[in-house]
């Protein structure tokens, strides 16, 4: 399967995500069974994307970015469906995702190619962000700091790239530091 066909399928799925979380008026039998099976229809999706990242050897692919935005946005969803803890750490898996790739990304290139970096990147990088400033809030652990260092740093170097990494850098700088 193809990038952007890939590219096409998670760009779907994240439509069906959006819909569903203004949807109140459904049952919540209803709404629990869709939410479960856009968790399962996520979950194949990876394993497809995955299986082509090893065939095509993608450093980062814009389907696997789109992908990881729509696991956190479904994640996010403020529905009885998904418990607090599971949102949590869903939403903390990809963050932890993101600053690794990260972290891979800038040991790798001296200066970093920011020509691989897809703008699909950037939503994905932003809840990464967000999800790390939020846990030092909480805790104020070091390591904690340490990741919203690097991601602010990929961030500076995607800038080059896309100039709205430094917009999401922003938002965020201005919700935590002020």
């Amino acid at each position: 399967m193809g990038n952007f066909r890939l590219l096409v399928l998670v760009s779907h799925l994240l439509g069906q995500v959006i819909r569903i979380k203004p949807d109140l008026e459904a049952s919540p039998a209803a709404h629990h069974e869709t939410v479960q099976q856009l968790h399962r229809t996520i979950a194949a999706l990876e394993n497809v994307i995955e299986e082509e990242a090893q065939v095509q050897i993608m450093l980062v692919s814009g389907a696997r970015s789109l992908l990881n935005s729509t696991r956190i946005l479904l994640a996010s969803s403020s529905t009885p469906s998904i418990p607090t803890t599971d949102s949590r750490s869903v939403t903390a898996a990809a963050a932890t995702l993101f600053l690794t790739r990260s972290r891979a990304f800038l040991s790798r290139q001296q200066p970093p190619n920011v020509d691989l970096a897809s703008p699909f990147l950037l939503s994905w990088g932003h809840s990464a962000l967000d999800h790390f400033y939020q846990a030092y809030a909480r805790s104020g652990r070091e390591e904690d700091r340490c990741a919203i260092e690097d991601l602010e740093e990929t961030f500076h170097c995607v800038e080059r790239r896309w100039r709205l990494a430094g917009v999401y850098t922003e938002i965020i700088f201005r919700r935590y530091v002020q």
